[in-house]
């Protein structure tokens, strides 16, 4: 994948149960950090953010994000 479409049309089809935030997913393309940030605030991915650690006290920035599709199509909501 290249470009934004190409990332959600994988992420819908792929991240139904989550990928984490990591180097090898950032390296995907230069532009991909963007393209996630753009699909997050359009509604197509949702962020679930997670300590790993066995630290308390953690910054945001710290902790590790984890994407998952949010496929407008289906009308079923999870948890919903």
């Amino acid at each position: 994948m290249n470009n934004k479409k190409q990332l959600l049309d994988y992420a819908i089809r792929n991240w139904k149960h989550g990928i984490e935030h990591d180097k090898m997913l950032s390296r995907c393309y230069p532009s991909i950090e963007d393209d996630i940030k753009s699909l997050i605030s359009e509604g197509w991915i949702r962020v679930i953010k997670v300590n790993k650690t066995s630290t308390k006290n953690i910054s945001d920035s710290e902790l590790t994000k984890i994407y998952f599709a949010c496929d407008k199509a289906e009308k079923e909501v999870e948890g919903a």
